[in-house]
């Protein structure tokens, strides 16, 4: 049999006081829990006090970070105190900015196979968050500083961050993460979403340029972004691209983009290719026309068209289109 854990127990004695009514006792826990020496105890406890807008737990909270700060790999692996009581501090509305820049700079490497892991990632996340919240001035360098690390995580964070800060700054930092590369082309498609969010009319022509880039995975996420931008301007640069593609997967890529955009133009594209195109894209066509399917003149539309073909194969994949929403 397992040993018993005293440690579970408390901590399954905590979780249990989530759902209750805000009391004196509880009050008391969450005080006594943040001092506790276990870093999970302690992680527990600033769940609570967010969970319970126990904002007089702030000092307490401020008490801890600074000491699992100490012998960290010691006092807090995976960062569970730190990466909880710094949420916690931002959900109760903590004021003072230099807890959270404190956060942003925050690294800790653990021993892992191979060499080491920064397992203070979202720490740093977490931190820069508040920041936005509390406008802080220095919030575009702490971006700055995500936004280049090594980390995947990080960078995508801060294009998060940063598509919510409408300031030409925003554009200029994710402009420069997309020259400098990224080895995850999923980053790129972040950032081209950010860019787009951000300022359409001025985004647009820099995210079209990667329609030709020679990473077959950076065009496609261009052209999903372009697609997930819903910009109706986009449409002619997919249409474009989709006249000279020869390749299969590169013209699924460009039909499932083409009806994010959800609009009649792109519907009447997508018609078209089910009208004129080789099987294949007439089959993709159809499937991704479903998004239309509350749409009653666009799927006669369709039906007139799968019908024109005379092909089975389009007629049966029409009619498990319609019948099944969930394809």
């Amino acid at each position: 049999m397992p040993k018993h854990s005293p440690t579970s127990d408390r901590l399954a004695a905590l979780a249990a006081l989530h759902d209750r009514l805000l009391t004196d006792d509880i009050r008391a826990r969450i005080h006594q829990s943040l001092a506790d020496k276990n870093n999970l105890i302690a992680a527990a406890a600033a769940k609570l006090a967010k969970k319970h807008a126990f904002s007089a737990a702030i000092p307490d909270l401020c008490a801890a970070w600074k000491r699992f700060l100490e012998s960290p790999l010691k006092n807090d692996k995976l960062c569970h105190a730190k990466l909880a009581i710094i949420d916690a501090l931002d959900e109760l509305q903590h004021d003072d900015q230099e807890i959270f820049l404190d956060a942003t700079r925050y690294r800790q490497l653990e021993p892992a196979y191979g060499g080491a892991v920064d397992t203070a990632i979202k720490v740093r996340i977490r931190g820069a968050q508040a920041l936005v919240r509390l406008g802080c001035r220095e919030i575009f360098f702490v971006l700055s500083d995500l936004l280049m690390e090594n980390e995947p995580e990080a960078r995508r964070s801060a294009a998060v961050i940063l598509s919510g800060l409408d300031d030409e700054r925003s554009e200029l930092l994710l402009r420069q993460r997309v020259i400098a590369g990224d080895a995850r082309p999923e980053n790129c498609g972040d950032y081209f979403r950010a860019l787009l969010s951000l300022n359409p009319r001025r985004s647009m022509p820099f995210v079209v340029r990667y329609l030709d880039d020679p990473d077959t995975a950076i065009v496609d996420e261009a052209i999903i972004a372009l697609g997930e931008s819903r910009i109706p301007e986009a449409l002619d640069h997919l249409k474009r691209l989709f006249a000279y593609t020869i390749d299969g997967e590169r013209l699924g890529v460009l039909i499932l983009a083409i009806s994010l955009l959800r609009s009649d133009d792109a519907a009447d594209f997508l018609l078209q290719i089910v009208r004129e195109q080789g099987a294949k894209q007439a089959l993709a066509a159809i499937d991704a026309l479903r998004i239309y399917r509350d749409r009653e003149e666009i799927m006669e539309k369709l039906r007139q068209a799968a019908e024109s073909r005379h092909d089975e194969k389009l007629s049966a994949r029409l009619g498990k289109m319609l019948a099944d929403p969930g394809l």
